[in-house]
């Protein structure tokens, strides 16, 4: 059997089109790199290239076409051979998978967000090994930045603006406030968005704060990853991904908690109206921080 994450419903000669972005096409590609492990299938390289009209007309800073991100590290099929493969071998979806000998030539496809991480909640470490494998290493320059002592903000604007998903920027600021007078230390402040410097003018103009950005998407949710504490925006799985692969101390809106990451620790992802916090959870932003009582 082959294993084949399709990242859209449209693809047509190594391009996606009208797909969806980065934090929501990892799922069905880290669903299949934990099948593969597995089952001990190939994988067939999956197609990441994306055409966006929409990232164009909004004139957005990241166009997402995500054509330099990866590479085929795993040695998985490509090329010709996968076309053909596609074209010719029968496909089930995954949830199939158990149906059908595994002598069998079929491509089992791995499609859609499905249960957020519920299927590779415990998977993280070998996901994130995966995901750094097969990155452009120009693209991993943010795994080695210094984030101690710092905050790190995921402000998620562009198509959130569309459809009314946009955390306030205001929420940050207070979160950010909080932080710094419970621990008693004016910490740094790193930005990470895909808004304008008018949009983020409230933050930009914070005391000891920056943007910082690491060339792409993926060399952001890496750097993301490293942060120190996290304050995440509300429905976006990219600050998820970061929060997943990082395993640090997390902040949501109210509302904003959509997928219980760290099942083994749930007070270090908390929901916060931006005025309090639990008390354990400030002790355990306290160590993450390297802060003595």
């Amino acid at each position: 059997m082959y294993i084949y994450a399709k990242l859209s419903k449209y693809e047509f000669l190594g391009a996606r089109f009208f797909g969806s972005g980065l934090g929501n096409i990892l799922f069905p590609w880290a669903r299949s790199v934990i099948a593969a492990k597995k089952y001990h299938f190939q994988c067939i390289h999956p197609t990441w290239m994306n055409l966006r009209i929409g990232s164009i007309l909004r004139n957005e800073n990241d166009l997402r076409f995500y054509s330099d991100l990866f590479i085929n590290s795993s040695n998985n099929i490509c090329g010709f051979k996968k076309h053909i493969l596609l074209l010719l071998l029968k496909k089930i979806p995954e949830d199939k998978i158990k149906q059908h000998p595994i002598c069998e030539n079929l491509v089992v496809i791995y499609s859609g967000i499905n249960e957020y991480f519920q299927p590779i909640i415990n998977d993280h470490e070998y996901i994130k090994a995966q995901l750094v494998k097969m990155t452009s290493p120009k693209y991993l320059k943010g795994l080695s930045y210094d984030f101690s002592n710092s905050i790190s903000l995921h402000i998620r604007l562009g198509d959130f603006k569309v459809g009314n998903q946009v955390t306030s920027i205001f929420w940050f600021l207070d979160v950010v406030n909080l932080i710094r007078k419970r621990t008693g230390k004016n910490l740094r402040v790193y930005i990470f968005s895909d808004g304008n410097d008018s949009e983020l003018s409230p933050l930009l103009t914070l005391n000891n704060s920056q943007r910082l950005s690491f060339g792409s998407s993926i060399a952001d949710l890496l750097a993301l990853s490293k942060s120190t504490i996290l304050i995440g925006s509300k429905g976006s799985t990219f600050s998820m991904w970061a929060a997943y692969l990082g395993r640090m101390p997390i902040i949501w809106p109210t509302g904003g908690l959509i997928h219980k990451l760290y099942q083994d620790n749930s007070f270090r992802e908390i929901e916060s109206d931006g005025f309090s916090f639990p008390e354990d959870f400030y002790l355990h932003m306290l160590h993450s921080l390297q802060i003595d009582l």
